[in-house]
């Protein structure tokens, strides 16, 4: 896994980095992650003027989270859980697709008739 960490108007927090690393190798043991891209901006127009970006690149569908705060770290902590909660539920639709495979098909309109 290649992770790619930007700063734009903020400064490199080693704490800040570190937590998003940490996350994301964790979150590597449920899905394949073959670059992780994130991004600290601190907006100077806009409010709240933190906002953290986290897009994912797996095989598939690409994994993308946004949190905005008036703090960096909530910010961080915001777009993670989001992150978090798109992998879940990504792994139970995945789970529930199967399940719903495994049932006996319908009759459809020849069953219908009497």
């Amino acid at each position: 896994m290649q992770i790619v960490i930007s700063h734009k108007h903020v400064k490199s927090v080693d704490e800040q980095d570190r937590l998003v690393e940490q996350r994301l190798f964790a979150l590597a043991d449920r899905l394949q992650i073959d670059e992780a891209r994130v991004e600290f901006e601190r907006r100077w127009d806009g409010a709240p003027p933190y906002r953290v970006g986290i897009h994912i690149v797996t095989p598939g569908l690409d994994v993308t989270a946004e949190g905005e705060d008036q703090t960096l770290h909530a910010a961080a902590l915001k777009s993670l859980r989001q992150l978090d909660d798109k992998v879940r539920r990504r792994k139970t639709r995945r789970s529930d697709r199967a399940k719903t495979n495994l049932q006996a098909p319908s009759l459809g309109r020849q069953g219908a008739r009497r």
